[in-house]
């Protein structure tokens, strides 16, 4: 059954993904949504700048 569960996505590891920001303001806004038991919570992170002297996290309640 070990085949069968590669075959249709059994591996749990997950890598990183490395996300492009997107500017807005001198801020940039970073797309990083959570997965829980198989749908994603919206998340994200803005930063301002590039040295991160402001860093705030953002969690969203709904569940997609």
């Amino acid at each position: 059954m070990g085949w069968l569960s590669r075959l249709f996505g059994g591996n749990k590891e997950q890598k990183p993904v490395e996300v492009e920001p997107e500017e807005y303001k001198g801020y940039l806004i970073y797309a990083e949504p959570i997965a829980e038991n198989g749908q994603y919570r919206i998340a994200g992170r803005i930063t301002l700048g590039e040295g991160e002297e402001m860093k705030l996290t953002a969690l969203f309640v709904p569940i997609f």
